[in-house]
Formats: C-alpha cells, sequence, structure tokens
C-alpha cells in the first residue's frame, strides 16, 4: 500500500510482440537423360520475430550436376550459396515480462520515458541496432578419368566463401 506507483497501465507484451508470420517458398527441378542429371533449387524464407521489429530474411540455392563426356570422362559440378539478413529482437522477451506495467513509454514532451532507476524502458532497448548479414559460398568441381578395367583418376577443385558482419548500436538507456 506503500508503493509509488506512476499511474499508468502499459500492457508491455501486447505493445512490443506480435504473433509471427514466418513464410518459405521452396522452387526445384530435377532431370536428365542418358549420361547427365541435374538438380538445381532455389529456397526463400522470410520470418518475423515475436518482439515487433525483428525478422531472419534467408535466400540460397543449389545446383548439382553431373554428365559423362565420351565413354570415361565424367563432370560433376556442385554449388550451394545463401545469403541472411537477421535483427534480433526477441532477446527482450525476458526484460519485457519484468516491466512494471504503472511506467509510461514516453514522457509528456514526447522522450522515453526513463525515470525509473531499476527498471529500463524496453522501448529504448527495442530501438537498439543489432542486425547481421551473412553470404556463403561454396562450390566444387570433379573430374574423374576411369581407364583400364578398375582405375580411376579423380581431380577435385573448390571453394568457400563466407562474409558476415554484425551491426550493433545502442543508444543512451537514459536520456538528461
Amino acid at each position: 500500500p506503500n508503493a509509488f506507483y506512476e499511474g499508468n497501465d502499459t500492457r508491455w507484451l501486447n505493445l512490443m510482440t506480435q504473433n509471427p508470420i514466418q513464410q518459405q517458398y521452396n522452387l526445384s527441378i530435377r532431370g536428365g537423360q542418358r549420361g547427365m542429371n541435374y538438380i538445381a533449387s532455389l529456397a526463400y524464407n522470410d520470418n518475423q520475430g515475436v518482439v515487433i521489429g525483428g525478422y531472419s530474411k534467408m535466400f540460397s540455392g543449389r545446383v548439382r550436376l553431373e554428365t559423362l563426356v565420351g565413354k570415361s570422362l565424367t563432370f560433376r559440378l556442385n554449388v550451394n550459396a545463401s545469403s541472411r539478413k537477421t535483427s534480433n529482437k526477441d532477446n527482450l522477451i525476458p526484460t519485457i515480462k519484468k516491466v512494471r506495467p504503472d511506467l509510461p513509454i514516453y514522457n509528456e514532451d514526447g522522450s522515453y520515458y526513463s525515470g525509473s532507476a531499476t527498471t529500463e524502458n524496453p522501448y529504448i532497448t527495442l530501438d537498439n541496432l543489432n542486425k547481421a548479414v551473412a553470404e556463403n559460398l561454396s562450390a566444387s568441381l570433379e573430374l574423374e578419368y576411369r581407364f583400364l578395367k578398375d582405375f580411376r583418376f579423380t581431380s577435385i577443385a573448390n571453394i568457400n566463401y563466407s562474409n558476415s558482419q554484425n551491426l550493433t548500436y545502442n543508444i543512451e538507456k537514459y536520456y538528461s
């Protein structure tokens, strides 16, 4: 009864979370004929986070080709590639659950409320930047030469490329 309350009824979970939509699209083609087989596929995933503003988007593709060149030479190609962009906000859920419902989001002047020394306004954390981008490519080329009855000579070349970047920026927790 002696506790000090700000007099608000902020429903933090209702304001900051959503029922996330997840979308997944796949397209593949497979075929072949005598002495040749191939498969190619593309995929796109778009997932919203539970916390508004969070997402994960990924595009990927794959190609595999195998063909017989003449009677004794086989050519194989494998390529896998992907690109992903994310903004992680779902790590805020435990914080949102702990915020007092009587604290407001904004001050009267429109700035973020930061009057509580014990509880951070999760809207401030929501504005923090936490994005990542990743690109991956893996490819192999193989030549197999069969000679005599039971002998094979195989030569393989591989390439692997990976690039990732993370960008994090935290705004000041408390405004003066």
